[in-house]
């Protein structure tokens, strides 16, 4: 996910109309609630803008292709050194709707600057749950962008420690190759700048389903445009300060 301001969200609101099956919804999970907008991919992965109570950072979850069957947890008995710190997000304040396992910044009241976790499911909710197999705008996620501070540079590249796939991290920027579904690689791009600002996102770059159209569009402080080989780029084309981006 990426967090943006309750102003953001409205101008970003004509993505449910431009992406199929890509809902705004308000989620309410114990204490904490968020409004977002959730764009999938027909992989099953999916992204996510959000006004949330944490503002800052940037998110990045795992779960399992198909969690009724597979146990996302088992990552956790193959990197036991690690200080892992776990919790469980409740479904509408009372049952089970997954626990999660991440090395901080999840659990905190605090802006994290990177939400890193493994989600496991309890579809207790969903006791006939499928994986969606509608049509979906967007084939697969292929890589975003982002910056962050040099400052807290060596606390990101910590809080990513365990991710699956490759990382090369260098003086001005890092590479992570995180495996995705059917043998595909996405890639995180983080340019490290002088000073202690945030992971802030600059571009997310998609594959677009063969036959779907998307039209160039500027939504506030973002722009939508479509390149050549049906790929698109939602950009942030306006840095301004706020809580949002400190």
């Amino acid at each position: 996910y990426i967090p943006v301001t309750p102003e953001e969200i409205e101008m970003l609101s004509p993505i449910t109309t431009m992406f199929r099956d890509s809902p705004r919804s308000r989620v309410v999970s114990g204490k904490e609630h968020w409004d977002g907008i959730y764009i999938p991919s027909r992989t099953g992965a999916y992204f996510e803008i959000v006004h949330y109570a944490k503002p800052g950072g940037f998110g990045l979850g795992f779960s399992a292709v198909r969690p009724q069957y597979t146990d996302a947890r088992k990552i956790v008995r193959e990197l036991p050194e690690l200080p892992w710190k776990r919790g469980r997000r409740l479904w509408k304040k009372r049952m089970p709707w997954f626990d999660w396992l991440s090395l901080g910044g999840y659990s905190s009241s605090a802006p994290p600057l990177l939400d890193a976790w493994i989600m496991h499911y309890h579809f207790f909710h969903r006791k006939d749950f499928t994986p969606p197999s509608g049509p979906r705008t967007v084939d697969r996620f292929k890589s975003i962008h982002l910056t962050v501070g040099r400052k807290n540079a060596p606390e990101v590249r910590r809080l990513a420690s365990w991710l699956p796939g490759t990382q090369a991290w260098l003086k001005t920027k890092a590479r992570l190759r995180l495996p995705d579904r059917e043998a595909s690689v996405f890639d995180v791009h983080i340019e490290i700048l002088p000073g202690d600002g945030p992971l802030r996102f600059k571009r997310l770059e998609m594959e677009i389903t063969k036959g779907e159209r998307i039209q160039d569009r500027r939504l506030g402080s973002f722009s939508l445009r479509r390149a050549t080989g049906g790929t698109a780029f939602l950009e942030r084309t306006i840095l301004k300060d706020s809580r949002y981006l400190r």
